[in-house]
């Protein structure tokens, strides 16, 4: 889903793409196929939110059939939404909040180029729901390490993931992130690898070598280099399917606002981590940000362990979830733990261990 800001002050525009097929939705493909046959472009179809999936994405209604939405996080199950057609292929594209008074003219819309780049890229990517950045080695090399090491690690692992490359490259022009911290990203390596990009045949560097005195002028430099500007529909082509799921991790983040990370913390020991962004977006007032944690992993000694963390400005909350064994000694050293959060001048306002269902 596709966020489209205006600078008109009206509502965004949002680009959602069907997700075919529902899994488990028990509709065989002939119905699936069936209603995206009978759209046709400038459409307004109502359909119905019915389960907000573990991915992210919902399963929603349409007329007989069921499929797989990527919709705001907002959305609520039960609701209505009306959607309107704007393209069936590769998969069925509808704008979210049409004003349904609006006259459309169906014969002259169509997604632009960079719209059809997108598609073209998640279609590469071969995923439809929130895959988590794979860790490609250990973050620690043996078991026993002190904790702010992990801390650094998990940190660089976060800032080196690729998620955020754009905003980096933003960062580095004004002077606020080195070249060599950019180089670290998987998309320095990768970009080189692009082999047919539209009508650009020369290979286009992931960042320039210097930095330019005129940051302007490298930027407006780097728009108009990286991909051709011409009235013409554009046929885009990219063959880099690392790069394609960087992109399609990258819209699920923009979407979600959630980072998924799994890996290993030293070699054999597994950890699946998430973030969220928790602030709510349409609050202007509010100082800070809300963030929200979770990690799960199998413990040698304590087994499968699971907490989930919220940190609402200084003000962190923790649930933990263990097996029943593991239960006496987590809560055992719960004192050592809020001290060491206390002198990292972070407040444990709450603390709340179960076991597992």
């Amino acid at each position: 889903m596709t966020p489209i800001r205006t600078e008109t002050g009206l509502p965004p525009v949002t680009l959602i793409q069907a997700l075919l097929p529902a899994a488990g939705s028990g509709d065989p493909p002939s119905q699936s196929a069936q209603w995206i046959n009978l759209l046709q472009l400038g459409q307004r179809i109502i359909v119905e939110v019915q389960a907000h999936l573990t991915d992210g994405s919902f399963l929603v209604k349409v007329g007989d059939a069921t499929t797989r939405m990527n919709l705001p996080s907002a959305t609520t199950v039960g609701e209505k939404i009306t959607l309107t057609v704007v393209d069936k292929s590769p998969l069925p594209t509808f704008i979210l909040n049409a004003n349904p008074s609006a006259p459309i003219d169906s014969s002259n819309m169509s997604l632009s180029n960079a719209g059809k780049l997108i598609a073209a890229i998640l279609q590469l990517s071969g995923e439809s729901a929130a895959t988590p950045v794979p860790g490609k080695s250990p973050l620690m090399p043996q078991a026993n390490f002190p904790a702010p090491l992990l801390a650094n690690a998990l940190e660089q692992t976060l800032t080196q993931s690729g998620l955020f490359y754009e905003s980096h490259l933003h960062q580095w022009v004004n002077g606020q992130r080195t070249i060599t911290e950019l180089m670290n990203e998987p998309q320095a390596s990768q970009t080189a690898q692009i082999s047919n990009l539209g009508a650009v045949n020369n290979i286009v560097p992931a960042i320039p070598v210097t930095k330019p005195a005129n940051t302007s002028s490298m930027v407006n430099s780097l728009a108009t280099t990286a991909l051709p500007v011409t009235d013409k529909p554009a046929d885009l082509t990219i063959n880099n399917p690392v790069l394609a799921q960087l992109v399609h991790q990258q819209l699920h983040t923009l979407e979600q606002n959630r980072f998924l990370w799994q890996g290993e913390l030293w070699p054999g020991q597994t950890l699946n981590w998430e973030i969220s962004d928790d602030t709510p977006r349409n609050n202007q007032t509010l100082p800070h940000s809300i963030w929200s944690s979770k990690v799960s992993f199998d413990l040698p000694l304590l087994g499968k362990v699971i907490a989930h963390l919220r940190l609402n400005d200084d003000q962190l909350t923790m649930q933990i979830s263990a097996d029943k064994s593991a239960l006496q000694q987590l809560q055992a050293h719960s004192g050592s733990l809020s001290h060491g959060l206390q002198v990292a001048g972070i407040s444990l306002t709450a603390l709340q261990m179960t076991s597992h269902a």
